[in-house]
């Protein structure tokens, strides 16, 4: 075989190997949190308090948690990452890590600023939870 049919086929085969599907990029976390999460802990306001083993549901077009549904907006490329959650009117502001099946979240109220650090102090207002991942993610 000549030289240019053998890069042809080395090319396809490459282009054909990165359309399987089974390659996620490293930074989409859009896709990553996906599916639904327990909490595992929580402070809020300070203060640590008992876990009812709450779950939320992220999917593409909402975040549920409960009877409740959200709109939803990541910034992965920020340091800390950020998320935006807007429910009734109001906007709060927090920042995430995923990290395989956990994720951790610091939310601060509607009108506060986002947090900086995964911290919580008595009457900041925010809410810090470590969440595991109980079912696959959605497709």
């Amino acid at each position: 075989m000549r030289p240019i049919g053998q890069a042809a086929i080395a090319c396809s085969s490459l282009f054909l190997l990165g359309l399987s599907g089974s390659h996620v990029p490293p930074h989409n976390d859009e896709l990553l949190i996906l599916g639904t999460w327990e909490l595992v802990w929580a402070v809020d306001d300070g203060v640590e308090r008992q876990t009812d083993r709450n779950r939320i549901t992220v999917a593409a077009d909402g975040w549920t948690a409960g009877d409740n549904v959200f709109s939803y907006r990541m910034y992965p490329h920020t340091r800390p990452k950020h998320m935006d959650w807007k429910h009734a009117g109001q906007v709060y502001q927090g920042i995430y890590e995923l990290d395989g099946q956990t994720l951790r979240l610091c939310v601060a109220p509607p009108g506060k600023p986002r947090p900086t650090e995964f911290e919580t102090r008595p009457g900041d207002g925010r809410s810090l939870h470590l969440r595991r991942r109980v079912e696959p993610k959605l497709p």
